[in-house]
């Protein structure tokens, strides 16, 4: 069974709404919506209302995606607890080995991944790109599109024009 990548929240839940917004592929998403010489800007318009998301996700695809977020936002927590600011958090990461908030974003990213039924062939900024125009068509059809919250709401993919990246050899 399908169903929105979002769940009812109750007390200590996490959205994986949220997980889809914290992976790599989102945030490759929004750098790839710049230009060269423009400055990164995550806006409404120029990054989320394009995004395509998770259209036909199941139920434990959600779950795995909740269940990374959940952990995520566990390990920063405990981290922040003991006075490690967000931002020393991920400029560690740029140090070369292993780091177990690299290994939570790892998991996130393959969680998310597999919500999208993204295939390790393909770029995947190149596949949520076909995803983009497919939803837009099916939209301008009067088709329906699955956007964020626990009901898929209505989409608006259609507003901002995409480029596909370049891709590098």
């Amino acid at each position: 069974r399908s169903r929105a990548l979002s769940t009812s929240l109750g007390r200590g839940s996490v959205d994986p709404g949220l997980g889809v917004l914290q992976s790599s592929l989102h945030r490759r998403w929004f750098e790839n919506r710049a230009t060269l010489g423009e400055a990164i800007s995550y806006t409404s318009t120029s990054a989320f209302d394009t995004f395509p998301w998770p259209q036909q996700p199941t139920e434990g695809e959600v779950a795995l995606v909740a269940k990374a977020t959940a952990e995520l936002l566990k390990y920063r927590e405990t981290l922040l607890a003991d006075g490690i600011r967000l931002g020393q958090m991920y400029d560690a990461l740029r140090t070369p080995g292993t780091d177990p908030l690299l290994d939570l974003h790892g998991d996130l990213d393959r969680a998310v991944s597999a919500a999208y039924h993204l295939t390790r062939k393909v770029d995947p900024i190149v596949q949520l790109l076909d995803l983009n125009r497919d939803l837009a068509a099916s939209e301008a059809a009067g088709g329906v599109v699955r956007s964020p919250g626990p009901t898929g709401g209505s989409s608006r993919l259609t507003k901002v024009k995409i480029v596909a990246p370049s891709l590098k050899a």
